[in-house]
Order: C-alpha cells, then sequence, then structure tokens
C-alpha cells in the first residue's frame, strides 16, 4: 500500500509530465532499500572529505560557499532516484574511507567541511571561515 503525502513536484529527470509527492521520493525506505550504503549515499551523496592540503586549495582556488554538487538534489520519482542512488553509491564504493581522493593518499580531514564528490568531481566549500581557511 502506498500512502502519499506531502506537495506534489513534476518529476525532473523524466521525460514527459510526471509527478511524485515526498512519498513517493522517500519510497526507497518502505521497499526494503534502507542500506547502510543507501542511507550513505542519501545523506552525503558520494562527497568525501580531503586532506588538508587539498581543502585549502580548494578554498583557494573556488573560494568560500562553493556548492558545485548538484547530486541528489533533482525532485526525482522513485525509479529516478534509484538509479542515481545507485550511480552514488557505486562512486563512493571505490573508494577507500578515510583517505583524500588525491594521488598523494593522505588521510581525509573531517573537520574541515571541505567535500568532493566523487560522482561528478565537483567541490563544496564552507562558507564561513574555520580550521584556518
Amino acid at each position: 500500500m502506498t500512502y502519499h503525502w506531502g506537495p506534489v513536484h513534476p518529476c525532473q529527470l523524466h521525460r514527459g509530465n510526471f509527478n511524485v509527492c515526498h512519498s513517493c521520493r522517500e519510497a526507497y525506505l518502505h521497499r526494503g532499500m534502507y542500506t547502510y550504503e543507501a542511507t550513505s549515499a542519501v545523506k552525503s551523496g558520494a562527497k568525501v572529505p580531503l586532506c588538508n592540503m587539498c581543502a585549502e586549495g580548494a578554498v583557494h582556488k573556488y573560494g568560500r560557499g562553493v556548492r558545485a554538487c548538484k547530486c541528489d538534489t533533482a525532485w526525482s520519482c522513485y525509479e529516478c532516484r534509484m538509479i542515481e542512488l545507485a550511480k552514488l553509491v557505486k562512486a563512493k564504493s571505490q573508494h577507500q574511507e578515510g583517505y583524500c581522493p588525491c594521488k598523494t593518499g593522505n588521510q581525509a580531514d573531517e573537520f574541515n567541511e571541505v567535500r568532493y564528490c566523487l560522482c561528478c568531481r565537483k567541490f563544496t566549500t564552507p562558507e564561513i571561515d574555520g580550521f584556518g581557511y
């Protein structure tokens, strides 16, 4: 049984007229897709922390308050969202957690707040000055 609730929006990934409510967008929770990987992808996408050297370089090059990664921000139906979540999970599963994705193999610093998306290869940087950046 499906319960519909919340505002109705057009699925931004479908071609044509296909509407989806909040319940349908979150339907993976009700269909047994509540795995650790899916939950992790929903919370943070394929974004991973960087080492301090890469974080400083990203803030210097792109500035503060950059939100270049748009992964999993589209209002999408269950099927389209499952495809996108699978892409995010696949991208993140090929990464060794706790390490920066740069070639140096440095340990990532969770506290620097600069993130790199392994799927779209774009950065997000903090808006405020913190931790020496």
